[in-house]
């Protein structure tokens, strides 16, 4: 018997769902919009709310669907000074104001007359490594404290950490707005635009992916190149456009994950090893055996769909993983883990 062989979704009840945001992005790559077009503007800076507003409505149409019932639980938010208003939402707020980029600042301060850049920065890391891990610690508390199965990252720029991967890895989803792994990074529709000049791939979208160990490196669940990028659109007007979209795919992304077997196993695996004493670590292998063999089979699938891509045109695609795709030869890993950069 498999692990995913006899999962039954009456075996998990309700999915409790965190969403994890920041808002450090008003003050760098997403600025505020003030152009003084509203459809600019409305689209930009309603989406600096993350896609929480239309996650909703489209996550519970979509699970009435499936039977699944699916909660959000809690929002954890990494900047209490610029917090957004979410008091439209009737959703447990958990505001968790990161510490290690002033533990980093802190450290820098205490450099020696003479010490050069890269003496500097090896005496340093430890410091920003030590408070990252001090970080995703009261992360994970505070998922526990709130029985957390599934957490999305939306406007959370921020790349988590082995602490924090070891113990939720093959259950966080990330929305990245374009099309992944040709334009990864902080600034997608920047990258879009530059693609389409340089060489005429005149479309972007959305991808809603698993999280890994890298920067936008984790494999697709579910992909779609349907925005059209024109001749005269500046970075304002193509991201409002591909804004429009990123809810709906991302609702659809977290539905289609958890609809995936191997996913209610780490689900009901993580439960277990919330509530496991003295065999803690045996659970956490069995967690293990899950998410390395299910990121390579959807890294399997997409190297797959992405071999036969070639005939579609442009804009008129739509990824969605799907298990019988993956008939690949299996691959560690470590070498999965990179095959999308």
């Amino acid at each position: 018997m498999t692990l995913t062989e006899n999962i039954q979704q009456d075996d998990l009840g309700s999915i409790r769902l965190a969403y994890f945001l920041s808002t450090r992005e008003i003050a760098r790559n997403e600025p505020l919009s003030a152009t003084g077009n509203p459809e600019i503007d409305g689209p930009i800076n309603d989406a600096h709310r993350g896609n929480l507003p239309k996650v909703i409505p489209i996550l519970e149409e979509l699970t009435r669907e499936t039977g699944m019932n699916v909660e959000v639980a809690l929002i954890v938010c990494d900047d209490p000074t610029l917090m957004r208003d979410f008091s439209d939402f009737e959703i447990p707020l958990h505001q968790e104001p990161s510490t290690y980029p002033q533990a980093y600042r802190q450290a820098g301060m205490r450099k020696e007359e003479g010490e050069t850049k890269g003496d500097f920065r090896a005496r340093i890391a430890p410091v920003v490594a030590r408070a990252k891990a001090e970080y995703e610690q009261r992360l994970l508390d505070v998922l526990e404290e709130h029985g957390i199965d599934l957490v999305i990252s939306d406007r959370y720029m921020r790349l988590f950490g082995p602490t924090f991967l070891n113990e939720y890895i093959g259950l966080v989803l990330n929305s990245h707005p374009a099309i992944l792994p040709e334009i990864p990074g902080a600034i997608p529709t920047s990258g879009a635009l530059e693609r389409a000049r340089e060489t005429g791939h005149d479309f972007t979208g959305i991808t809603c992916h698993i999280v890994d160990h890298g920067e936008d490196t984790g494999p697709p669940v579910l992909q779609n190149e349907n925005v059209p990028i024109y001749p005269n659109d500046s970075e304002a007007t193509l991201r409002a456009r591909n804004y429009q979209n990123e809810g709906g795919v991302l609702a659809e992304g977290i539905v289609q994950h958890l609809r995936n077997p191997d996913t209610q196993n780490l689900i009901r695996l993580r439960r277990e090893c919330s509530q496991a004493n003295g065999n803690r670590e045996q659970v956490l292998d069995k967690m293990r055996t899950v998410r390395e063999r299910m990121i390579e089979e959807h890294h399997d699938a997409f190297s797959a769909f992405r071999r036969n891509r070639e005939s579609i045109k442009p804009g008129e695609y739509r990824y969605r993983f799907r298990r019988q795709e993956a008939q690949q030869p299996r691959r560690p890993l470590r070498q999965a883990a990179t095959a999308c950069r």
